[in-house]
């Protein structure tokens, strides 16, 4: 079932904001351990990061007691943890196609 576009526009939102602290922990942490950038922008690198972020998302979620409302409301989890992670798969291959052909 395809929720209502509040709901929607919710999990996209927060997906892009856990996007955004994966991204950049990831860095710092690997800037940290290596001394410079590791190859941030390799495709298992983007589908770990895309797949943290719906785990994060669904960690999220549980954390804030919304599971079993969105779960009464007719979602499932994969679609809330599918939702959450659109917008990091969308910037990912952005970020992969700009740097890739610049």
């Amino acid at each position: 079932m395809i929720p209502d576009w509040l709901l929607i526009r919710l999990l996209l939102g927060r997906g892009l904001i856990l996007w955004l602290g994966v991204r950049l922990s990831f860095a710092l942490i690997g800037s940290a351990l290596y001394g410079h950038l590791p190859n941030a922008f390799g495709p298992m690198t983007v589908l770990f990061i895309v797949g943290l972020t719906g785990v994060l998302a669904l960690v999220d979620q549980r954390r804030r007691g919304e599971v079993d409302l969105f779960g009464n409301l007719g979602i499932s989890r994969a679609v809330m943890a599918t939702l959450a992670a659109v917008p990091a798969l969308a910037a990912e291959v952005a970020i992969s196609g700009a740097l890739r052909y610049p």
